[in-house]
């Protein structure tokens, strides 16, 4: 598999949803090869596509200087800040092993896989 690879620093949350909803965009309807996006985020809150807004008190969020974001996948509330790496991998299904644990193994070794060529240890 060709992996890009697009490293950026901590940007701002909005722009890293913007950019993951574009990747997602080129790699299901123009064929791209797929991509894995590393960044870093200020504080943030994302709730998952599904999650009520009701599940987060944005204005306390806010009061901290907290960005509170809609991600476009499920699953619950997700706070990251600086300290932590996140990553988007954008696949095209057809390239990930079915069933979940063979899934998991590929996804995973693919990023572990990106961050050694980047000079980390994975």
């Amino acid at each position: 598999m060709s992996l890009r690879v697009i490293r950026d620093g901590t940007i701002d949350p909005w722009w890293s949803a913007a950019i993951d909803h574009s990747l997602v965009d080129s790699v299901r309807l123009r064929g791209s090869n797929p991509i894995l996006h590393i960044y870093r985020r200020p504080p943030t809150v994302s709730l998952g596509y599904f999650q009520p807004a009701s599940a987060i008190d944005r204005p306390l969020a806010e009061s901290k200087g907290i960005a509170v974001l809609r991600r476009m996948s499920g699953g619950g509330t997700i706070y990251n800040d600086e300290g932590q790496l996140i990553y988007t991998l954008v696949l095209h299904e057809k390239e990930v092993p079915s069933g979940s644990g063979a899934a998991l193994t590929f996804t995973c070794g693919a990023v572990a896989d990106a961050v050694c060529r980047l000079g980390g240890d994975a």
